[in-house]
């Protein structure tokens, strides 16, 4: 009887054993450049990977398999391991959109809050150490005035979520979460900033020291409001 097919198993070469592991090491190596960066995602990127890896196989299987039966086999596997990689590149390029939305989202209903407690720190700040400055005789500082400075930030800053904090506990609790607790974060840097005030000004004369406490603590004020403003940026970055 005449074989027409030899089904004895054989072991790989040692040359197959090397394409294999090569072939396996392309791919991890590709995935993990996709994961660690924005590799934008197109039809030349995909076809120019397709077609290297076809030129690959093409020519270790056309060196070693000198039969009319490489090009099926070898053609399946380039197939499948492409068609892995192009469904690999979609379901990411569709996670990134999805977060790119949910990022967009973040930002807008964050913007109200971002609005006024940037607009107002910025105008309130500079008067209160304008009121300490040098040029104003320690007798001649209004106390009063300074104090209704940082009674008007602690209003606004209740204002921000009469106003929006409804909309944004609705749609990202999470988010409303964050900007409660700083918000009490600077108000309790304001009440410690008033209790101050309250202690100075019942003495008969302000130091030079007191009044470059005073100071120091405005600026401490506005660069709370860039910092928290920072940190809110970095947690929806990470949303």
């Amino acid at each position: 009887m005449i074989q027409l097919f030899d089904n004895t198993p054989k072991l790989l070469k040692w040359t197959e054993i090397l394409f294999i592991i090569f072939v396996i090491y392309t791919c991890l190596f590709l995935l993990y450049k996709t994961l660690k960066s924005k590799i934008k995602i197109n039809f030349y990127y995909i076809a120019g990977l397709g077609l290297i890896f076809i030129i690959i196989v093409s020519l270790y299987a056309n060196v070693y398999y000198a039969n009319e039966n490489w090009i099926g086999y070898w053609g399946n596997i380039a197939g499948g391991v492409i068609g892995g990689f192009v469904t690999f590149l979609g379901i990411r390029y569709t996670l990134d959109s999805v977060q790119k939305q949910e990022r967009n989202k973040n930002f807008s209903i964050w913007v109200p809050f971002d609005t006024i407690w940037s607009t107002n720190s910025a105008a309130i700040v500079p008067k209160i150490i304008k009121e300490l400055t040098h040029e104003v005789p320690s007798e001649q500082i209004n106390f009063e005035l300074i104090l209704s400075y940082l009674n008007e930030m602690k209003q606004w800053l209740d204002e921000s979520f009469k106003k929006y904090g409804d909309v944004v506990r609705e749609q990202n609790p999470l988010l409303f979460h964050i900007l409660e607790s700083k918000s009490f974060e600077i108000k309790k840097e304001c009440n410690e900033y008033i209790e101050l005030i309250n202690s100075i000004k019942e003495q008969d004369e302000m130091s030079q020291t007191d009044r470059n406490i005073l100071q120091a603590l405005a600026m401490s004020l506005y660069n709370s409001f860039i910092k928290v403003r920072n940190e809110i940026i970095e947690k929806i970055d990470g949303m």
